[in-house]
């Protein structure tokens, strides 16, 4: 989302435009490295496309299990304020209701996600600028930062805990709420609606209220915004996981942030679905995983390359930030 002012920044030697976040590349000749990553880049995208669309699979083709055990089920909606808040309550008919609309909306946004990432690709955007190829990588790289994460913790004699066991059709409908619900809540609710409001009292170029579905790029606005939406959402995982759990659903927020404010909501919802929904073999064979343990140790090897890209590509984002806020100064 470029805007009139990349081209000065981009002669003043920036590597992101302080003023709307655009990645400045123009300038810049590929490389060997670079096309050696795109590539890797690209199987990560490949292999993750297959487990997303298996996920949905399992979510629709379980979906009879899920809707016969609702029945006389009750679910709270909540708030993460930054304490979890249920303010309604939910079951019978609404509960399967909303639990279909789920499926739904996760299908549709897996659907968009696919075409709008064809879409930037006929408008002549490199494969590394389209939504399911960066959500893909980053997915990698948080994974194999949160595989590091919790070794090192172990090695440390932390005891990473997990939520108490439950029914599969629990899962299925729970993580299902996350993925959706949660990114209501975090992404629009503490992201887009503060950043939309602002840029349109500010009157920023281009504002609009279709900016609370997320898409309006970087920003100063946006970026205070994003750090603040993954504080909400690592401090809403405290309740029922452990206190180390703040430090991967934090490095979640940001990202699920960062892709939320560059693509918009359903980047976002399908990045929380894949992550949420990887045991979907497990569910649906009630046995032992090879194919998605197959797939993620293919990813968590090839992604670890994409934790110094995006650590980089962020210091640079915040050097340039920081530089142009000490001219204009």
């Amino acid at each position: 989302m470029a805007c009139d002012q990349c081209e000065h920044y981009s002669n003043l030697g920036f590597n992101f435009c302080p003023d709307c976040g655009s990645p400045i590349t123009s300038r810049k000749k590929s490389n060997d490295i670079l096309t050696a990553i795109t590539v890797i880049g690209c199987i990560v995208t490949v292999v993750l496309s297959f487990v997303l669309v298996f996920e949905l699979f399992v979510g629709w083709i379980e979906s009879g299990y899920v809707l016969d055990n609702l029945k006389g089920f009750h679910y709270p909606l909540f708030l993460i304020i930054p304490t979890i808040w249920d303010f309604a309550d939910l079951s019978g008919i609404p509960l399967s209701v909303y639990y279909i609309l789920l499926l739904i909306a996760v299908t549709v946004c897996a659907a968009f996600l696919f075409f709008r990432s064809y879409g930037r690709r006929k408008e002549g955007k490199e494969i590394s600028d389209t939504p399911i190829y960066e959500m893909a990588v980053m997915f990698g790289a948080l994974y194999a930062f949160e595989v590091v994460f919790v070794i090192i913790l172990n090695m440390m004699g932390i005891e990473t805990d997990t939520p108490s066991e439950r029914p599969t059709w629990e899962w299925l409908f729970e993580l299902l709420n996350a993925s959706v619900w949660e990114e209501l809540i975090t992404r629009v609710l503490y992201l887009g609606i503060p950043v939309a409001v602002i840029s349109l009292l500010m009157k920023k170029e281009g504002a609009s209220i279709k900016w609370i579905g997320g898409g309006f790029g970087l920003g100063p606005i946006p970026l205070l915004f994003i750090f603040f939406s993954a504080f909400m959402f690592g401090a809403g995982h405290l309740n029922g996981w452990g206190a180390w759990k703040f430090v991967t659903t934090f490095v979640f927020g940001l990202i699920a942030g960062y892709l939320f404010c560059k693509y918009g909501l359903y980047v976002t919802i399908c990045f929380h679905f894949l992550t949420d929904y990887l045991q979907a073999e497990k569910w649906l064979t009630g046995d032992i995983m090879p194919l998605t343990t197959m797939a993620i140790i293919i990813v968590f090897f090839l992604s670890i390359p994409f934790i110094w890209v995006y650590l980089k590509r962020g210091f640079l984002y915040m050097r340039d930030q920081l530089s142009s806020d000490l001219r204009r100064s």
